[in-house]
């Protein structure tokens, strides 16, 4: 259970990097990652559903989480 809250927490950070960070490629392969990164997000979350609702509300919040952290904790410092 620690490693799936860990992990869902790694995709937010991944999807936060992908969406706001400053990815040196072209504007076509950040559009790729994007959707990748929707893909892999919406594959956890469904696949935590399949252990229960609890699960699966728990992944969005993992998800959430890590997204959040990236635009607000990591970002900002980044950007100095």
């Amino acid at each position: 259970m620690f490693t799936r809250i860990i992990i869902g927490i790694l995709i937010g950070l991944a999807a936060g990097y992908v969406v706001n960070g400053k990815v040196a490629v072209s504007p076509k392969t950040v559009q790729m990652l994007q959707i990748f990164a929707g893909i892999v997000a919406v594959a956890f979350i469904a696949s935590s559903f399949m252990f229960g609702p609890l699960h699966g509300v728990l992944a969005v919040v993992e998800i959430a989480g890590g997204y959040f952290l990236y635009t607000q904790v990591i970002q900002p410092k980044t950007r100095k």
